[in-house]
């Protein structure tokens, strides 16, 4: 029987990837206009985009360690 995949970290993986990049592009928008640096912009919202790429990680790692 196949060990099932948590769900539950891809769902919020994919969920803060999705959020974060929506934030950077409207903050991106926003700076160009404006004046500011892009990557001040990006160094505010990186936290968000690695927190999706870790928990997209531990979904894949953690499906891996069930298939023993």
């Amino acid at each position: 029987m196949a060990a099932r995949r948590n769900d539950g970290f891809e769902t919020a993986g994919l969920s803060l990837l999705v959020v974060g990049g929506l934030i950077w592009a409207v903050a991106l928008v926003s700076a160009i206009t404006v004046g500011a640096p892009p990557l001040t912009i990006l160094v505010a919202v990186a936290p968000v985009l690695i927190g999706g790429f870790v928990l997209l990680a531990a979904d894949r790692l953690l499906a891996r360690s069930d298939d023993r």
